[in-house]
């Protein structure tokens, strides 16, 4: 089947995607990783109860970790998509307010980290277990393809029924003629504009300036001196407040 965007393409990233027939073995993996995920998720509620907010997907790796690789041989790497994805779950269901504490599982898909995915010229090799790899095929239909495929793969996104690789574009940034420095100081702002040439790359001072700031000092200064001051000889709270706002 002809391969097309699986999402809009946003920012510097451009994705494309396509149907494949997973093997047994990716099928396994996705259930396990589902598990994974719902593991995540159980965790990462307990912790959020206990410190009173949602964990990074980092704090999470660690208290996931010694399950994680008692239960699964697989290569080390895939525990951070399972972290990344069990905070964002909870974190969707939380803002939906759904009484459920936690939130249900259920699609087989998961997000690869970059460092399991390598692009071969008719092939992505995925890293399951550490010399044990799954090789899926490329379908180059899709108009973008041979543009996109030259930079560098961000991640990997793989279901039970599709595959779709993520690429992101890395921006040129040229380098402007004219540079302008500014240096903020406690009593005024100083400004330098250069021009670089950019063959020979030397820099010509053009001009310099200075905007005084030492009325905003002298206001803050005076406004702190009064605040004290009321601080200190206004004893009622209450009308201590008034005064201050």
């Amino acid at each position: 089947m002809p391969a097309s965007h699986a999402w809009k393409s946003s920012g510097s990233k451009r994705t494309i995607s396509w149907r494949y027939e997973p093997s047994p073995m990716v099928i396994q993996y996705l259930y396990d990783m589902r598990d994974a995920v719902r593991n995540g998720v159980l965790k990462a509620e307990e912790m959020r109860r206990r410190n009173g907010k949602p964990p990074t997907p980092i704090n999470l790796r660690k208290e996931l970790k010694p399950w994680f690789y008692s239960q699964f041989d697989y290569a080390m790497h895939h525990i951070n998509p399972v972290c990344q994805a069990a905070i964002g779950a909870l974190k969707s269901h939380r803002k939906k307010r759904i009484k459920k504490p936690t939130p249900e599982i259920n699609k087989l898909s998961m997000r690869l980290d970059v460092m399991l995915v390598r692009l071969f010229s008719d092939k992505l090799r995925v890293t399951i277990r550490p010399g044990e790899y799954e090789w899926i095929s490329i379908i180059k239909e899709h108009k973008k393809w041979m543009k996109y495929s030259t930079y560098k793969i961000s991640e990997l996104l793989i279901t039970d029924k599709i595959v779709a690789v993520s690429f992101r574009i890395m921006e040129k940034k040229t380098i402007a003629k004219m540079k302008v420095g500014i240096d903020l100081n406690f009593k005024n702002v100083t400004k330098t504009v250069v021009y670089i040439d950019p063959h020979q790359k030397e820099k010509t001072l053009l001009s310099t300036g200075e905007i005084s700031t030492a009325k905003i000092v002298n206001l803050q200064n005076d406004f702190i001196r009064r605040t004290r001051k009321i601080q200190k000889r206004v004893k009622n709270t209450g009308k201590r407040n008034r005064i201050l706002k």
